[in-house]
């Protein structure tokens, strides 16, 4: 563990900090993106008409190809359940971009989305380091750095 965590200290350019720094940095809070799940997706496309636009935009041929598979696309993974949208994948975050360059969807329903996939953890959680992390292991973390 106090090897992992002396990697961070480096890692983050925080040799020269006191332990508490440390613990104030591995402690702060950080949004982090988690995939959407097929419930709260349904949910979510079922308001104010956005299955139906999803729909018909994958049917409209004065659309790109490209923006009609991605509606598609989207209302495949809406309709199956145990699915689950990726914002944090840039490729998934593009084609909902494409969709909203496009107008299917609005600016405000793509930020709904990417509310609806953030939360907030501590650094240490979002960095690999789970366990609680004491100052005595910041200490001998520091320590093996000196070695």
């Amino acid at each position: 563990m106090e090897r992992q965590l002396a990697d961070w200290i480096n890692a983050h350019n925080m040799t020269s900090s006191t332990p508490a720094q440390v613990l104030a940095a591995l402690a702060e809070q950080v949004s982090q993106l988690r995939p959407i799940t097929s419930a709260s997706l349904l949910a979510w496309a079922t308001s104010s008409g956005r299955i139906l636009r999803l729909e018909q935009a994958a049917q409209n041929t004065q659309l790109s190809d490209e923006v009609r598979n991605i509606a598609r696309a989207a209302v495949l993974l809406i309709e199956r359940d145990g699915t689950s949208l990726d914002m944090s994948r840039r490729d998934i975050a593009d084609a909902v971009s494409s969709l909203v360059a496009a107008g299917v969807l609005t600016t405000d329903e793509r930020d709904e989305l990417i509310a609806m996939a953030s939360c907030n953890r501590r650094r240490a959680c979002v960095d690999g380091l789970n366990a609680d992390i004491s100052e005595a292991a910041v200490v001998r973390a520091m320590a093996l750095i000196q070695e």
